[in-house]
């Protein structure tokens, strides 16, 4: 009979295990390593995830630089990776493995998850689940400390390749997630860039010849010296002595910056720190003490009050497999998460009407109905967004084009986009043309087509650096654009709704008109607030 399994699935190791018999078993690769580096699971196959790539580090030193992103498998990689983690557990369990729960980075974007699905679909899983990577270990956790009471639990997640911070509201195997905000510069490869930047400028010194060393080299050494030290005072490369103090004085802005994460996530929830019960920490970079430490005083916890379980993504991936299997025979675990980033339509000239803000529950469903007065008011394309007001990525577009051709010159027509996400965090939208004259309808599906979404997101990106090359002003203009396009809203709605609209537009004016401690930041909060 099919088994469950759970699999951790990272940028630079994944790890597969499953319960059996009531307990989780890790299952190892044959060399008994439980957390398996991509490259081991790939072989040759290392398309854009080599030893090099897999750091996303193209140049190194005074003669070059470094980017700390890591760059996206792709799907082929993806699922030759899954593939051979099936296989493994197979081999292991000797029985076949069909049944699988992944999980992701919380704040993976809906590109990201679709392509997860299509992988694990591809190397022949029936994907019951994706599951946020915090999510999971919260329920490792939960097994390991249960309690029948209801508690916030924060877990925050520092990976190769970002930190995830998620509040979690936990009571007797209910996981409902309150929270969560995730940076992708303060993954574990931060870190190293950050070493490798101070050693590069201590390669003038004849004793650290670190820019005649090969590239992968030199990377392994600034990820090993990282690592010892997390564990020694004071430690070397080559004949340059590294004290932890001087690492710890390098990465201070990351550690400030993850303490800010954990407080953002916090302040979206509105929940005091002095309300969370536990803290839970995961991610290999989370054993740098001088983080411990940052976040142990960020919540006035003891190092005692804080816990580091042990490979609890993948345990709790194997749980919850487990609980959504047809032959469960554990404990039944509800998960409630969220959709990480706000959605939005975009409309010329620029404007942003949200669908739902960020920290949904999900499964969610929305719509928005859109009144234009003339045909020629209706644009070619429209964009749906993902992520805050001037750093939203393009998740698909709407081609209008088909729509054209039903319109007449003089009159107006409304469409209705309607959007949905799945429990994968997966947005399905669609575009429903109602034409007041004719009476007919007419839908246009959103096309999340990579390359047509990437044409899309250059011209975006290109739109909002223009605009953000004059700084000055830039909200303000966005918020009386809005202010106008919202006027023209208003026409089509009932009388209530009418009032209710006019009361916003006249608020953001007042305060968009007041003189007192104006400025670009405050525009833009009033924008923010008026849009939600």
């Amino acid at each position: 009979m099919p088994v469950a399994i759970g699999i951790d699935l990272g940028i630079t190791h994944a790890s597969v295990a499953t319960l059996r018999s009531g307990d989780i078993e890790i299952i190892p690769d044959a060399q008994g390593r439980q957390r398996i580096p991509c490259t081991q699971l790939l072989g040759d196959q290392v398309d854009g995830i080599g030893a090099v790539a897999k750091l996303g580090i193209t140049r190194v030193g005074t003669r070059d630089m470094c980017d700390v992103a890591l760059p996206l498998m792709s799907k082929q990689n993806v699922t030759t990776i899954l593939s051979r983690l099936k296989a493994l557990a197979e081999s292991y369990l000797h029985q076949p493995v069909e049944d699988v729960v992944i999980t992701v980075p919380a704040s993976s974007n809906d590109f990201q998850r679709q392509m997860t699905r299509d992988a694990g679909r591809i190397a022949g899983l029936n994907i019951l689940r994706l599951l946020n990577a915090p999510t999971a270990a919260g329920i490792a956790q939960w097994m390991d400390r249960p309690r029948n009471v209801m508690y916030y639990m924060l877990v925050l997640d520092v990976g190769a390749s970002r930190a995830d911070a998620t509040l979690l509201e936990v009571c007797a195997g209910m996981f409902e997630v309150k929270s969560s905000a995730g940076d992708t510069r303060l993954g574990g490869r931060g870190y190293d860039s950050k070493l490798l930047q101070y050693l590069a400028l201590e390669a003038q010194d004849e004793r650290l010849m670190i820019n005649q060393q090969p590239l992968p080299l030199v990377l392994e050494a600034a990820e090993q010296l990282k690592i010892s030290l997390s564990v020694n005072e004071l430690s070397q490369l080559g004949d340059l002595p590294v004290a932890r103090s001087r690492f710890e004085g390098i990465c201070e802005e990351s550690f400030e910056a993850t303490a800010e994460l954990v407080s953002r996530v916090l302040r979206d929830a509105n929940v005091n720190k002095a309300t969370v019960k536990e803290v839970v920490l995961v991610g290999s970079s989370t054993r740098i003490p001088k983080l411990q430490q940052v976040i142990s005083d960020f919540f006035d916890h003891s190092s005692s009050e804080i816990h580091h379980p042990d490979m609890a993504s993948v345990r709790g991936a194997a749980l919850q497999a487990s609980s959504l299997s047809e032959t469960c025979i554990f404990h039944e675990l509800l998960v409630m998460d969220i959709v990480v980033d706000s959605i939005h339509v975009e409309m010329p000239p620029g404007i942003l009407i949200q669908l739902w803000p960020r920290n949904t529950l999900i499964i969610r469903e929305s719509s928005v109905s859109i009144t234009f007065r003339s045909c020629m008011d209706l644009p070619r394309h429209l964009r749906l967004l993902e992520g805050d007001i001037g750093s939203a990525n393009v998740l698909g577009v709407f081609d209008l084009t088909p729509l054209h051709s039903h319109l007449r010159v003089n009159r107006g027509l409304i469409i209705e986009v309607k959007a949905a996400v799945d429990l994968d965090g997966v947005v399905d939208a669609s575009i429903v043309m109602r034409n007041p004259g004719t009476g007919t309808e007419a839908t246009i599906p959103l096309q999340k087509d990579p390359l047509l979404c990437h044409r899309h997101e250059q011209s975006y990106t290109k739109q909002s650096n223009i605009a953000g090359s004059n700084n000055k002003g830039q909200s303000e203009g966005l918020l009386h654009s809005y202010i106008s396009f919202l006027r023209t809203l208003s026409i089509g709605l009932a009388t209530r709704q009418q009032e209710s609209l006019w009361t916003a537009i006249n608020q953001a004016e007042l305060e968009l008109n007041s003189g007192q401690n104006k400025n670009d930041h405050t525009d833009r909060l009033v924008l923010e607030s008026l849009i939600r």
